[in-house]
């Protein structure tokens, strides 16, 4: 933490919300009510903290050149050479019987430790390219990378716990997050009024090598060791100086005041802006951000996880135009509604179908603690910094957008009438399932009260 802080007072241009590649790498503390929010286990490796995006730097991808024997790139609406080619610079092979895969430096390391692949390379069935792939920046979530200009994001494993999780591609959110990326492509291209704002960054190819003679638990190792899914570099069709990570935008400085106040402010970190504009943004804020997320839910039974995280901010000289959402390894199904989008995806793996499933309830209680208690709290307490008064008002901004948004979906919404009505918002037990090291599936909640509570309002 002592090098980050060094970071944000040294560079007296250290303006996280200037573009889309800062704001990434300017969220020096997570957020400020997460548990845990920056926690990593990096390995004992030199140097690996380099690679922290809060530092602010840029790396050359690991490369290392695999046979194409093994090698499985799978797609959507783009061809395997392409994806290839994006995902590593493919003049480094010998020949056209290979192909050049990267890595996270960090992962190539723990990857090059392991007997089977020190074998691999001393057999010469595989080569250690080295620090000889593209130049990007490491991201907010540590294992998807950054490139200017380039088509997409390269999201690989990274073999280390941040948070509560191994942040690895497991083997069934490779072969999920097609089914996905199908479903969000059939989606964008429906004409629903309900989701003529949505907006998704679509991730329409993974790839793995694996040895061709590994079978059982080594042809799995590798497949996850090795896993890569490439998502849309939005920034290319939106610019990169009008998108930013919703994260860092609610975040704090390194004098722990909110980054939005000079944001709406023009910039002038020194005068805070007017009440009447800090509620005409949220307003417009909303407007872009809640009607996706619930369309998605109530008319097609499909579970994003909306948390600051996952969101970025799609902006006009700093007004929101757009919520962009992204990260397609937590969306799931709905089991009374949304799993009949499986129903074109033949022959589908049980436990792939396992993970891209959850009940009505806990598809709701996911969408509700991400959009209400990690993403909008979080937004209204950056927002109402220093005037606490304010945050009623804001609150009120949201139940309005509700109440306006149940009316244009134009289907029952359960979930969301008890809501207004005053009912409490499910909040899951992040401290726990930290300390558990569970998996998120296995998450609990416990009920919080309404900001729109009445009975709340008078004690």
């Amino acid at each position: 933490m002592e090098d980050v802080l060094r970071h944000a007072s040294l560079h007296q241009d250290f303006r996280p919300l200037q573009d889309y590649a800062r704001s990434e790498q300017g969220l020096l503390f997570g957020h400020p009510n997460h548990p845990t929010p920056k926690a990593r286990q990096w390995p004992n490796l030199d140097n690996a903290h380099r690679h922290a995006p809060e530092l602010g730097g840029e790396t050359a991808l690991h490369q290392f050149e695999v046979p194409r024997d093994g090698l499985c790139v799978e797609t959507n609406r783009i061809g395997a050479s392409q994806a290839l080619a994006q995902v590593a610079d493919q003049s480094h092979r010998q020949s056209a019987e290979y192909a050049v895969i990267s890595m996270h430096p960090v992962q190539a390391e723990l990857f090059r430790r392991d007997e089977r692949v020190a074998a691999l390379l001393r057999d010469g069935v595989i080569r250690d390219l080295g620090a000889t792939g593209l130049i990007a920046r490491p991201t907010a979530s540590m294992r998807t990378w950054y490139i200017k200009d380039h088509d997409y994001f390269i999201k690989g494993s990274l073999n280390v716990r941040i948070t509560n999780c191994v942040r690895k591609n497991a083997w069934y959110e490779l072969e999920s997050t097609l089914v996905v990326d199908r479903i969000m492509h059939h989606l964008v291209q429906r004409d629903d009024p309900a989701l003529a704002g949505l907006c998704v960054a679509r991730e329409p190819a993974t790839l793995y090598w694996a040895p061709s003679e590994a079978k059982g638990e080594t042809h799995t190792w590798f497949r996850e060791q090795t896993g890569i899914i490439l998502r849309e570099n939005f920034c290319r069709d939106q610019g990169a100086s009008r998108c930013l990570l919703t994260a860092t935008l609610f975040a704090r400085d390194a004098q722990l005041s909110p980054l939005v106040m000079p944001f709406l402010g023009n910039g002038d970190s020194q005068e805070m802006p007017d009440e009447s504009l800090i509620l005409d943004w949220f307003r417009d804020y909303l407007a872009v951000l809640i009607q996706p997320v619930l369309a998605l839910f109530f008319r097609h039974g499909i579970v994003m996880e909306p948390h600051l995280q996952n969101c970025v901010l799609i902006h006009d000289q700093g007004r929101p135009c757009q919520v962009l959402l992204r990260d397609f390894e937590g969306v799931k199904l709905t089991e009374d509604k949304g799993i009949d989008w499986l129903a074109g995806e033949g022959n589908l793996h049980p436990r792939v179908r396992q993970s891209l499933t959850y009940s009505r309830e806990q598809g709701w209680n996911r969408i509700a603690y991400c959009l209400f208690i990690n993403h909008l709290s979080e937004a209204i307490l950056a927002l109402s910094w220093q005037r606490p008064a304010l945050s009623d008002a804001l609150w009120e901004l949201v139940r309005e957008e509700l109440v306006q948004v149940r009316e244009q979906l134009d289907i029952e919404t359960p979930e969301l009438d008890a809501l207004l009505d005053g009912q409490p918002i499910p909040c899951k037990t992040n401290f726990k399932l930290r300390l558990m090291a569970e998996a998120d599936r296995k998450a609990q909640y416990v009920q919080l009260p309404s900001p729109w509570c009445r009975e709340v309002a008078h004690v």
